[in-house]
């Protein structure tokens, strides 16, 4: 096991950097294609509350479905008199996303940056494998 380890542990870590970085990318471009679409709601908020360290936690229903987002503690405060909220919704209407929340992603340069490490990585182990035969 722990030569499998040593032999194969770096490729197995860039391996994992692949997956996170296409499920990233995806991520980026769902929510890329929710802010072209420009299909807004109104969904209505249930709660708005506090977890401790884990942050704020906006509770909104939209057709019977029940979301949860994590917000800002200030967000919480701007919204704490209004009983409704404007959002964009995916085609599906299984995801709600704020209408500027787009902007404020980096997902796409996230997922470049996991894709790149990981094909650093595979590189240098096939350097190193290359040395120690």
């Amino acid at each position: 096991m722990i030569n499998f380890l040593r032999n194969n542990g770096l490729k197995i870590g860039a391996i994992i950097m692949l997956l996170i970085s296409i499920i990233v990318f995806r991520k980026g471009f769902v929510q890329k294609e929710i802010f072209e679409k420009n299909k807004q709601v109104t969904v209505i908020i249930t709660d708005c509350q506090n977890n401790g360290r884990r942050g704020h936690f906006l509770k909104l229903n939209y057709k019977g479905k029940k979301y949860v987002k994590r917000i800002k503690k200030s967000f919480c405060d701007e919204i704490k008199d209004q009983n409704t909220l404007k959002m964009l919704v995916s085609d599906s209407e299984n995801e709600l996303n704020f209408l500027n929340e787009y902007r404020n992603n980096n997902a796409f340069f996230l997922a470049i940056i996991f894709l790149s490490i990981a094909i650093a990585i595979i590189f240098k182990s096939s350097i190193w494998r290359i040395k120690l035969a």
